[in-house]
């Protein structure tokens, strides 16, 4: 199909819907073949297979009018189609658009916030991330998470935390574009996925909601603030990946005191990670103070994870030095650099960069590689 024949079909198909009063508003700003037939089917199918599917469903139509001598709806047709032709659906249910629409609603809306539940959030996400996959567009998300409100619930009760999921819930949907999907998606976190929005965009929106909640009165006089993790497409290539980074990053906001927004630092792994324990020390080189007594929880060429009890801030130059712990290698020494930090019950989990990865690792890693293939 040429360009010039998928423009024709699209305006076609646009404004058979146009005409349908249950669907005419959804297929508005609707720009893939495959996102019009989602309108009528639930088929996950490619563009090209979409745009084929339509051709052959308006064709049908035709052919059937033709056939039975009078007008034949494009439902019919696509029911006649998905069924009997094309075997998108196996065993069809028919009911009235809105009392359907209705029920999906009441399915993926979260009773107290009137926010999209966590299962629309999958869907929704999956959907925005394959649209700006397709046609290059930006997509960002803003995970949302309620500073201290364990305190709240213990020292206020119950009702009155779901008072303040209710109204930020209310304060975040008046912020948001029409476009941008709020969704909830834990106890007292929330998630907007944001089309068409890039990493400084999702900055300016995190500012911008941080600011209605510090001026709404209610919020204001109970000090309730909030914490965000903030990552992008397509600076982060899954909707995995988006989502953990929004999540390393919520942690990292909340480990930099609460009450602020940071965006995700995009994790490009270069490097294979080994599961080896290995004994490390560590000197920050700020203060000097050494470290020992550490055992790594994995190690690759272009860095290394570990837990400790002392406190480190992201980007904080360490000097490492992994001992030789009977493995007959010669002690290494490698600077580095603090990537992510993650507060755990005691401790912190750390994962950390090499300025430059260090020649005897390479043969380390091999060495040790080799022991574990024998054994």
């Amino acid at each position: 199909m040429t360009q010039k024949e998928s423009d024709s079909l699209k305006i076609a198909v646009i404004s058979e819907i146009s005409r349908d009063p249950a669907f005419a508003a959804e297929c508005h700003g609707t720009d893939s073949f495959s996102s019009l037939l989602g309108i009528y089917v639930n088929s996950d199918c490619t563009e090209t297979a979409a745009a084929r599917h339509w051709k052959s469903i308006l064709d049908l139509r035709e052919i059937m009018g033709e056939a039975l001598g009078r007008p034949v709806s494009l439902h019919t047709a696509i029911a006649d189609y998905c069924t009997q032709s094309a075997r998108l659906l196996s065993s069809p249910f028919l009911v009235d658009a809105p009392v359907f629409r209705n029920t999906q609603q009441q399915a993926m809306i979260d009773p107290l916030t009137g926010t999209f539940n966590r299962r629309y959030m999958d869907i929704s996400l999956r959907k925005e991330y394959h649209r700006c996959e397709r046609w290059g567009k930006s997509l960002s998300l803003c995970i949302i998470d309620i500073d201290n409100f364990k305190r709240i619930n213990d020292t206020m009760g119950h009702p009155f935390g779901d008072k303040v999921l209710v109204r930020l819930s209310e304060i975040l949907r008046d912020t948001l574009r029409d476009e941008d999907v709020l969704c909830r998606f834990g106890g007292e976190e929330f998630l907007a996925i944001l089309p068409e929005t890039d990493e400084q965009g999702v900055r300016t929106l995190a500012g911008r909601l941080r600011t209605a909640v510090k001026q709404d009165p209610f919020l204001a006089r109970h000090h309730v603030a909030f914490s965000a993790g903030l990552s992008s497409y397509p600076d982060i290539q899954t909707v995995d990946g988006l989502l953990a980074a929004a999540d390393r990053a919520l942690y990292q906001a909340k480990y930099n005191g609460k009450d602020q927004a940071v965006p995700a630092t995009p994790e490009r792994r270069k490097h294979d990670r080994f599961p080896y324990a290995w004994e490390l020390s560590v000197v920050d080189e700020g203060t000097s103070e050494e470290v020992s007594g550490i055992t790594t929880l994995n190690v690759s060429l272009g860095g290394a994870q570990f837990t400790c009890d002392s406190p480190y801030g992201v980007d904080r130059p360490l000097q490492l030095m992994f001992r030789n712990s009977g493995t007959g290698m010669p002690e290494i020494n490698a600077e580095a650099h603090i990537s992510w930090v993650k507060k755990l019950h005691r401790s912190f989990l750390y994962g950390v960069r090499f300025d430059e990865s260090p020649n005897p690792l390479r043969q380390r890693l091999l060495n040790q590689a080799m022991t574990v293939e024998r054994a």
